[in-house]
């Protein structure tokens, strides 16, 4: 009888511990979720920031305010290209 109490405290016992450690997993698998959506809005703001960074619009607005200006006729120069073997 004493074995047969033993045996079922023990299985008690550990039952108790894998359902603690299936909780604690869970627990974890959840946090992940979270950190990675969090890191997935990130990701996209981020994104978003770096195509107004390169936005065209924005660059030549940033250039004209540095004094740049667009090339007159007299400083371009059309390049054309030449077959192979000519």
């Amino acid at each position: 009888m004493l074995c047969f109490m033993l045996a079922f405290a023990l299985t008690a016992v550990a039952l108790v511990a894998h359902f603690t450690y299936l909780v604690d997993v869970n627990h974890r698998i959840g946090r992940g979720m979270e950190e990675l959506r969090a890191l997935q809005d990130e990701n996209k703001h981020l994104k978003l920031e770096m195509a107004f960074l390169q936005s065209p619009e924005r660059l030549e607005k940033l250039a004209l305010e540095m004094g740049m200006k667009y090339p007159g006729q007299e400083q371009m120069v059309i390049l054309t290209a030449v077959a192979a073997g000519n």
